[in-house]
């Protein structure tokens, strides 16, 4: 992780500051005041051709209370977070899901969206054998369940 900014270097890319050329005096004055400054690059450790990154950000005032608390899930080809009541998984192979089977911490959730899933496609959701939801993916292959509180898992997604 590296932090990148301050005088010089507000919109700096590449060896560049490319500062907001073609603005007013009046515009660069007004962006200024909001733009550039300070930007944090993550990169990973050792470069590879495809790297995953998932970043939660919560927004806050510094006297507001703690950030939410957030867990890293990592089930076979599904990689994502469980944060405020919700399950965001993504799918790291190449192929859309049709089925599939996961855990995830004991957590009280109340959604969990899966991103790379078979398009247009009903899907059901099951703890153990029992159907706890439904729901259609949309064509860009994301699909959320609203699922009962008291659901612990494990569950499964299959088509419908």
């Amino acid at each position: 992780m590296e932090t990148i900014g301050g005088p010089g270097k507000q919109f700096w890319v590449n060896g560049r500051n490319y500062g907001l050329e073609g603005l007013s005096d009046n515009k660069l004055k007004e962006a200024h005041e909001w733009a550039g400054e300070w930007r944090t690059e993550i990169m990973p450790p050792i470069p590879s051709c495809e790297d995953h990154f998932l970043h939660v950000l919560a927004v806050s005032d510094k006297n507001d209370t703690p950030p939410p608390i957030t867990k890293s899930v990592e089930e076979g080809v599904l990689k994502g977070t469980v944060v405020c009541g919700h399950a965001v998984l993504f799918n790291c192979s190449e192929e859309p899901i049709t089925s599939i089977s996961y855990n995830l911490p004991d957590f009280r959730l109340f959604t969990h969206i899966i991103i790379g899933v078979k398009p247009s496609t009903r899907f059901a959701m099951y703890e153990s054998s029992r159907i706890i939801a439904t729901a259609v993916s949309t064509e860009g292959g994301s699909v959320r369940f609203s699922v009962p509180t008291d659901a612990k898992g494990p569950f499964s997604i299959s088509e419908n």
